[in-house]
């Protein structure tokens, strides 16, 4: 047996370099050491494909045990899950199915049925990756017990909502995802705004009560930012700055999910109107400038009556009265990657002890190679530019046939993994195979360019640039790889 040595302490987010030589030179039984003297220790077990997983080794020494936090072994568990699932090959080439959960907990200890609700919610659909957002929380999602799913990431903050008295809890999103899902956590964050009432900061780590936590993701190779926010009460000029404080930093390429009490009440259609509708909705808040599309919600979220009167409360200093869908989940989609987005309401099936109500929204990523595939079968003669030499100088691509090919190139159409009667229908339909085929080869040199430049323009370190332009490399081998042999599949799927 023998230990592997990584220098890097950052144990939730391997350098490439780290996961190839992990991958490469790990065996069964030996140890996996990060760090220095008091570095944590990983022992090694790998199946028969080759697939390493790590199992942290309990650390016996004074030292660790002395001066180790309470909660140290469950933040442990989330960086081991996190390495775990980047050692791990990533199986699916399709769309990723994601459920998001939002629920305002009013600073209350949920009960056993409605724990047991949620867990069976979210094993029943089969998601791919579970985002679970919770504000006014003591954190429901550390009660679940989700089998085959990993929490690789739970970013969170104390807030102060009601005053002392009531206790401490947390704004907070938690991601769990399947094995095996091309997944990865890049970034944690959080923006606080306001004091809750009082400043607990010197006695319990509390900032303040408004805001939210931000974690950068990467699903199928698009990178997606989740919020979860707890919006101003009170003002919208208020909920506009802490939206623009969570938006800031946010890239071109970058999708973005918002999800959490928005805080913004039902609007009258006029002044002095009886008529009301929900803001989000119809694009009338300072999130439309972001590009959030919100679903109509089937139920409010939250109404509070006055006892005396049984109307709708307004309460002072509030723009508006207090009813309304303040909870919902809005996406960006400048990319067009994530698609059926579908939103609702949970108005029963559990004890909701909550002045609020929890909200589910559902969509998919698609699968890059999709994308790809989806976009290289619109094009046409016109759109071939032979970037990647397939054909002979001169050759029409409109009446190419299969003996145009150049020599270098027949080998890397990936023909030779069908079967005889598979490849005569490729070459029957040769120039739409090729023109799909060079399509495909355009996007990814413009990607990888593109991606390329990026990398030379950020404030990098020489070493921090030639470690992510291997990644990069890499990112797009595996994908020309993916992509070719799945445009292949679905062109002879008309067979």
């Amino acid at each position: 047996m023998s230990t592997i040595q990584i220098n890097s302490q950052h144990r939730g987010n391997l350098d490439l370099a780290d996961i190839q030589n992990i991958k490469s030179s790990a065996k069964e039984g030996d140890t996996v050491k990060f760090g220095s003297v008091f570095g944590k220790e990983y022992s090694v077990t790998k199946n028969s494909d080759g697939d390493v997983t790590l199992k942290q080794k309990e650390n016996r020494s004074f030292f660790n045990r002395f001066f180790s936090k309470a909660d140290s072994s469950k933040n442990g568990d989330l960086k081991l899950n996190q390495m775990n699932q980047q050692l791990h090959k990533k199986e699916g080439s399709g769309n990723v199915k994601v459920l998001t959960l939002t629920y305002n907990q009013a600073n209350q200890k949920m009960p056993e049925d409605t724990k047991n609700y949620f867990q069976n919610l979210i094993q029943k659909g089969d998601y791919d990756v579970v985002l679970f957002a919770e504000q006014e929380s003591k954190l429901l999602a550390n009660d679940l017990e989700l089998d085959g799913m990993n929490l690789l990431s739970q970013n969170k903050m104390k807030v102060m909502t009601k005053g002392l008295g009531e206790g401490v809890s947390y704004t907070s999103m938690s991601v769990f995802a399947k094995d095996g899902v091309d997944i990865n956590v890049k970034k944690e964050s959080e923006y606080r705004h306001g004091i809750g009432g009082r400043n607990m900061e010197f006695f319990m780590g509390i900032t303040g009560n408004k805001g939210g936590v931000k974690t950068a993701l990467e699903i199928n190779g698009q990178a997606l930012n989740v919020i979860s926010a707890h919006l101003d009460s009170n003002k919208e000029v208020k909920r506009e700055f802490e939206g623009n404080k969570l938006m800031e930093g946010s890239k071109p390429h970058e999708e973005v999910l918002i999800t959490g009490d928005l805080n913004e009440r039902e609007k009258r259609t006029a002044q002095g109107s009886d008529v009301m509708y929900d803001p989000v909705a119809h694009d009338d808040t300072h999130l439309a400038k972001h590009g959030f599309k919100f679903n109509p919600l089937n139920s409010h979220t939250y109404m509070q009556l006055d006892k005396h009167t049984g109307n709708i409360k307004q309460k002072e200093g509030r723009d508006r009265p207090d009813f309304g869908e303040l909870d919902n989940t809005g996406l960006t989609n400048k990319t067009g990657n994530l698609q059926n987005h579908e939103t609702s309401v949970i108005t029963e099936g559990f004890d909701n002890v909550s002045d609020h109500k929890p909200v589910q929204s559902t969509f998919e990523v698609r699968g890059s190679s999709q994308k790809l595939i989806e976009n290289a079968q619109t094009h046409t003669a016109e759109d071939f530019k032979n970037e990647a030499a397939y054909l002979n100088p001169g050759t029409d691509p409109a009446k190419a046939t299969f003996d145009d090919v150049t020599s270098a190139n027949q080998a890397r159409l990936g023909l030779e993994n069908l079967s005889s009667d598979e490849q005569a229908f490729v070459k029957e339909n040769f120039t739409s195979f090729i023109i799909g085929k060079d399509a495909i080869f355009s996007q990814l040199t413009n990607g990888f360019m593109e991606e390329m430049r990026q990398l030379h323009t950020a404030n990098l370190t020489t070493g921090q640039l030639q470690t992510q332009q291997i990644e990069l490399t890499e990112k797009y081998e595996q994908l020309n790889r993916k992509v070719n042999a799945q445009f292949n599949q679905q062109f002879i799927a008309n067979l």
